[in-house]
């Protein structure tokens, strides 16, 4: 729509307004006029118009104006770039209008002054009129104000207009005055579509595509001829014109009558005067322009108005001032979006299954395999569109323009349902009734008479671009033949002319903002067809192998040895202890998840006929009916082993037609179970070394199978039944799920409960006689002593003694007994080498345990034989003794005589143990050893302990004249006290010299010089563990 200028408020004479295609109307007050439209007035019309932006437009006689938009631009505020600024006129520069305005200041009638009028179509200013001839305009900037005009002429009354003589006057010889050169106004357009890459129409267009355009300027130079052309720059920078993003630079050529506008050295446009005298000019667009942005999400070409100002000079030299209007078209994009012929409802089709699982078939049928079905939903198909998905079904055609690329944007959405309301089909939900089409939201569902949703339309994004999907959530009627279970159903709208579209709606948008939308709709649905297709339901069944069911889940492991398993040196025992209370072995699966039918999947559906019945069963096969089938297996008495069945069972029989095992399917909490039950032996012919063989069963027969089979029958309401089963191979000629374990000897020995070697603590006192103690110290009585030794112990052990500490079982298995044999002995001492211990014996220092034969004995540093530790037998059973032979040094306190000394191993690890080890024989010499140990020292402790021995001292009345007593004195070691029987203490203690003790006993005299008068004496040296003997008179004797 063009661009309101302005409404017509006064018009004298005849004025009109010529569109851009050469049409013509006559205005009058009230009219509208618009950019683009010429105003033309005649020789006695004269316009005013009221402009939008708040300014008057005047046009006087025989003028002619195009409006443009930019006049729109100029305020009142801001000066008008019409006539460039004139100096102050002179007499002879001042115009008719001026002349009028200074006689109406005087006082003159205006009508009387000023040059008469020229009378014929050739009048006006510039000579001769026409297309862009020369006119006159006032453009009024200060309008609706109020003047009270107080002096000078009175002009009330002018508001009528111009009184027009009948005739024209008689025109008189003027006086001869300088001549006057007068400027033109005109106007033209160019258009940037004319340029390269241009592109024709748009909104708010011009005609044409000139880039280059010509005329007259309409200026005179007057009766003084022509003088000089200058074009004038003034105003165009901050008009902030740029081209490609960079402002214009103006240049005029030396001559003034050319003008070059730059962007950079980009020339963008030039406007020349060709030729001085006539005022011919030429303007050339050579560059767009940037045009401003339309409002937002509009479309304008938003043309620019250049009004480029010149200056003419006559002959003697006087000025005169016109303008050259140039609009410049904007270019605007083009659009059109159109259905891509080569693909084309290709890709479209999306047909969904409404069956949930393995598609299903009639017999006789083949299904589609149509098997789309999820979590929440019977079905979804999904086009799988290249090339940008759904946009590759359309079209998109135009360009951007001069103005460059902006943006371009798709759109897709569903079209032909009312807002509101909906479209009916062919369609029925299973459960629902009919199913009429509507929106929700953005989307298209299918709704039944309860108001389910059945199936969704919809437009979803992808990493190939936008695709339609579809997604079934309920089941639709199929009333077709019972004979096909996959029929499939096309969706049809019920009302003629009714469709359903999806629509591409693109919007494109140039470098400055112009804005340009086109769309296009392809038919999804009619009456005729549609691209969704639904497949019918029917019964069906399927038996297969669960994920991960194997013959292996069902291995069975039977093991004829009764009681615990045994295995051989070397060989680790499964541990099968399955005999029971009339046979030697039982092994039962123990299958979760509904037993043996786990094993198996089954899946069906009864369809749209309802459900009838379904049964289940499970049975073995493979061994021919009456018939059987070989194996490797024999039984240890009776031969080789057949399979047959017995009822539903199948056993494994013998040459003496005893069945040696059973294999059955039994019921359980779980579900059905297999289990089979071993009666008697089966022979192993395989080494010596293992008792623990396994025996798997293989049949004999090549392509001879034993399988498992899961059954199913299903029928549907109408009696349609349909079977289907799958089997289990449990044993080929390649292995089978049975395995029978051997038998062998077995031997165990362990610790008998409450067994430890606190039952065997042996205390020994190195005490010969009478054990002493320390003052307040309690003696323990140990009277151990005997002749040859210091101490000696025995443990005490019944129930066969050191035997009863252990356990012992065991079994020959089914070869049968052989020999038995027992042992006890020391173990932990290596083999010629001996243990550090914590003890040392008084005299010969640090003692270590060694073997002597089958002893242990504890050796001091000279070799002598401390203490030793031997296994004796007795009436109840072996047992250990412990012998002291020479004292242990005790180096603990001084106040306790008794002190017990726990025998230590000196090195981390170390281990003086008790070992009793049983060798099993069986009949064909297998033999099995089994031994426990019972530790007896190590570093934190052991069985044995020895008591420390003090010294004793008694004291009496000696024969003659003076008693002297002496004692030991603890403190210093070898030292006697002596004190007179007058208990008068001695200062001095005596000491005895080393060399009295070297060999005890011995006799030493000494005189102690401290006494006075001083006193001999005899004194016996014993061992600094012993206390000194006083036993006669001869031994104490005392002198002055």
């Amino acid at each position: 729509m063009a661009t309101l200028i302005g409404i017509v408020s006064q018009v004298v004479g005849e004025v009109f307004a010529v569109a851009s295609d050469g049409s013509r109307r006559p205005v009058s007050e009230g009219d509208r006029v618009y950019a683009g439209e010429q105003l033309v007035t005649g020789a006695t019309g004269a316009v005013a118009v009221s402009m939008t932006n708040g300014q008057q437009l005047t046009l006087g006689r025989d003028s002619s104006i195009t409006l443009d938009a930019q006049m729109l631009a100029y305020r009142g505020e801001t000066q008008a770039p019409v006539v460039e600024a004139p100096q102050p006129p002179t007499d002879d520069d001042l115009t008719d209008v001026e002349r009028l305005q200074a006689a109406i200041e005087a006082g003159d009638d205006p009508t009387l002054q000023g040059e008469a009028t020229a009378a014929g179509p050739g009048a006006g200013a510039g000579g001769a009129g026409g297309a862009g001839g020369g006119n006159s305009f006032v453009l009024l900037t200060e309008v609706g104000g109020a003047l009270d005009p107080v002096i000078g002429y009175p002009t009330e009354g002018l508001n009528s207009g111009p009184e027009f003589p009948e005739a024209e006057p008689i025109a008189l010889a003027d006086p001869a005055v300088d001549g006057i050169p007068t400027g033109g106004t005109v106007s033209n357009q160019v258009d940037e579509e004319g340029l390269p890459d241009g592109i024709v129409g748009g909104v708010n267009d011009l005609d044409g595509e000139a880039t280059q355009v010509t005329g007259v300027l309409g200026y005179s130079f007057g009766p003084d001829g022509p003088g000089a052309f200058v074009w004038s720059t003034a105003g165009l920078a901050a008009m902030g014109i740029s081209s490609g993003g960079v402002p214009l630079t103006y240049e005029v050529s030396a001559d003034g009558l050319t003008l070059t506008a730059y962007a950079g050295a980009t020339v963008v446009f030039v406007a020349q005067v060709t030729d001085l005298a006539t005022g011919s000019y030429q303007f050339d667009l050579l560059a767009a322009l940037d045009h401003a942005a339309p409002e937002e999400g509009g479309s304008d070409e938003n043309d620019i108005v250049y009004l480029f100002n010149y200056t003419i000079t006559d002959g003697n030299g006087t000025p005169a001032t016109g303008s050259l209007s140039i609009l410049v078209d904007d270019d605007s994009p083009t659009l059109t979006v159109g259905l891509n012929e080569e693909i084309e409802g290709r890709g479209l089709n999306l047909q969904l299954d409404e069956t949930v699982g393995v598609d299903r078939e009639a017999p006789g049928e083949t299904a589609d395999g149509n098997d789309d079905d999820g979590a929440g939903y019977l079905g979804r198909a999904t086009t799988e569109l290249g090339g940008g998905g759904l946009v590759s079904l359309f079209t998109v055609g135009g360009g951007y323009g001069q103005d460059g690329p902006g943006s371009l944007t798709g759109n897709f959405y569903f079209t032909g349902i009312p807002a509101g309301g909906e479209l009916s089909t062919n369609l029925e939900a299973t459960d629902g009734g009919a199913i009429v089409l509507q929106m929700d939201g953005d989307d298209v569902v299918g709704v039944d008479g309860d108001g389910h949703v059945v199936f969704r339309l919809e437009i979803i994004d992808t990493l190939d671009g936008p695709q339609l999907q579809t997604t079934l959530y309920e089941a639709i009627r199929h009333d077709g033949t019972t004979t096909t279970f996959d029929e499939a159903l096309n969706l049809l709208l019920g009302d003629d002319g009714a469709s359903l579209g999806l629509t591409y709606e693109v919007v494109r948008t140039d470098g400055d903002g112009d804005q340009i939308t086109a769309s296009e709709t392809l038919v999804l649905a009619d009456e005729q067809g549609s691209i969704l297709t639904f497949d019918d339901d029917g019964p069906t069944q399927n038996v297969g192998l669960a994920q991960g069911a194997s013959a292996d889940r069902l291995a069975m492991e039977l093991d004829e040895t009764v009681g615990v398993d045994r295995a051989a040196p070397g060989e680790t025992a499964d541990g099968n202890g399955d005999d029971g209370a009339g046979y030697l072995g039982r092994s039962t699966t123990a299958l979760g998840n509904g037993g043996l039918v786990g094993l198996f999947t089954a899946s069906g559906d009864d369809g749209q006929d309802g459900p009838g019945s379904l049964s289940t069963s499970l049975y073995f096969s493979g061994i021919p009916a009456g018939g059987e089938l070989s194996t490797n297996l024999e039984a240890t008495d009776g031969g080789a082993i057949v399979l047959q069945m017995d009822g539903d069972d199948v056993v494994g029989v013998d040459g003496d037609g005893h069945v040696v095992f059973r294999l059955e399917i039994i019921d359980t909490l779980d579900g059905p179970q297999l289990q089979t039950t071993l009666y008697e032996a089966i022979r192993h012919d395989g080494t010596t070394t293992t008792f623990d063989e396994a025996l798997n069963l293989l049949l004999g027969d090549d392509g001879a199978s034993l399988g498992l089979t899961y059954e199913v029958v299903r029928t549907d309401g109408d009696g349609d039944q349909v079977t289907a089963s799958e089997t289990l191979v449990l044993a080929d000629e390649q292995g089978s799920i049975l395995t029978f374990d051997d038998d062998g000897p077995t031997q165990n020995v362990g610790l008998a409960q409450g067994a430890s070697a606190d039952l065997l603590a042996m205390e020994l006192d190195e005490t010969v006689g009478v054990d002493r103690a320390a003052p307040g110290e309690t003696a323990d009585g140990n009277g151990d002593d005997g002749a040859g030794y210091l101490g000696r112990s025995t443990t005490a052990l019944g129930n066969g003694g050191l035997v009863g500490l252990f356990t012992a079982s065991g079994d020959d298995g089914q070869d049968g007994p052989g020999s038995l044999s027992t042992s006890l002995y020391f173990s932990g001492i290596p083999a010629g080498g001996e243990l550090s211990t914590n003890l040392e014996a008084t005299d010969g220092g640090a003692i270590v345990l060694q073997m002597d034969g089958d002893d242990v004995v504890g050796v001091d540093g000279d070799g002598h034989v401390v203490f030793r530790l031997e296994i004796i037998d007795t009436l109840d059973g072996p047992q250990l003794q412990t012998t002291l032979y020479e004292a242990i040094r005790h180096d603990g306190t001084t106040t306790t005589f008794d002190e017990a000394l726990n025998l230590l191993l000196g090195d981390d690890g170390a281990s003086l143990g008790l070992t009793y080890e049983v060798v099993r024989t069986d009949g064909d010499g297998d033999q099995v050893t089994a031994s426990e140990t019972l530790v007896l020292a190590d570093e934190q402790g052991s069985i044995l302990t020895f008591d420390d021995d003090g010294p004793t001292q008694n004291v009496g009345l000696a024969q003659g004249p003076r008693l002297i007593c002496w004692r030991w004195n603890w403190m210093k070691p070898w030292a006697w006290i002596v004190q007179p029987r007058a208990k008068r203490p001695m200062a001095t203690a005596m000491t005895v010299p080393a060399t009295w003790v070297a060999r005890p006993p011995r006799w030493a005299v000494a005189a102690w010089s401290a006494c006075s008068p001083p006193v001999a004496m005899m004194v016996r040296t014993v061992l600094a563990a012993s206390a000194p003997a006083c036993t006669s008179a001869a031994s104490r004797r005392a002198a002055s």
